[in-house]
């Protein structure tokens, strides 16, 4: 029996589910205690490292570890949890292409570097003994400040870029959405979704691929919201894909 566990974790899942689908398939691990180090999004998906037995007295060493993700920003709408798990009132249309590829090159190192990043509305940080996703879902985030830590960009990469249609998005969102157990406003968000992509027509929007590794507690939602505020437009991050924990690489995780 293993200490550590890499897991690939694919999209919907939160972590505890996660560990929940391994002990199924992996019974001898049914009674003996697990958690994860580094916790991943239910949109978000890859390596999830599990600690296994005593090897959770040493959770610290492991959650302190830099992460690499590959991450893809779309152009044009923003929401609350600045990713496709979120409600958006608008999506800003722009009949041109804004040559993104261009300023998001131009931009994207200024996002290198240690600076303070708030913490997402939709997150687990607490303010007043609360997680901040319960002051958002009550409406009650305006009455808090965010809290924020210091983090680290070591380096951030231009990959690709590609467009999607409107129809092709919406089809993604409920795919991925509709899979996701639990209490997530997934009624509400589809349901909005399907309301504002409605009104479209035939629209595409802009995609950027990007590489970046971070310090430990780095959000990649917040970076992709933040970089559509550099560049004046709405954006958030429609893909995020975890491929490196310190040494430990995804190519040596488990598929659930």
């Amino acid at each position: 029996m293993k200490d550590i566990l890499l897991l690939d974790k694919p999209i919907s899942l939160t972590p505890l589910q996660a560990i929940n689908k391994f002990r199924e398939g992996n019974p001898e691990y049914g009674d003996i205690k697990m958690s994860y180090a580094g916790r991943l999004d239910p949109m978000a998906h890859g390596l999830l490292l599990i600690l296994v037995g005593e090897e959770n007295k040493k959770r610290e060493k492991y959650q302190d570890m830099n992460k690499v993700y590959e991450f893809d920003i779309l152009f044009g709408v923003a929401t609350d949890t600045y990713d496709i798990m979120g409600i958006s009132n608008s999506i800003e249309i722009s009949r041109e292409d804004f040559d993104i590829e261009k300023k998001v090159k131009k931009n994207i190192s200024k996002f290198e570097g240690k600076f303070m990043q708030k913490f997402p509305p939709y997150s687990s940080a607490r303010v007043d003994g609360d997680p901040l996703f319960k002051w958002a879902r009550e409406g009650r985030i305006d009455e808090i400040e965010l809290p924020e830590k210091e983090v680290e960009v070591k380096y951030i990469n231009y990959i690709d870029r590609y467009n999607i249609d409107s129809e092709q998005l919406l089809e993604n969102i409920i795919e991925r959405v509709s899979k996701v157990k639990g209490n997530f406003r997934q009624d509400e968000i589809i349901k909005k979704w399907r309301k504002l992509v409605s009104n479209l027509g035939s629209y595409t929007f802009p995609v950027v691929k990007l590489k970046a590794e971070v310090t430990s507690g780095t959000y990649i939602r917040s970076i992709a919201n933040n970089l559509g505020k550099k560049l004046k437009t709405k954006s958030l991050s429609y893909n995020i894909y975890r491929k490196r924990i310190g040494s430990y690489s995804i190519s040596d995780a488990v598929s659930l």
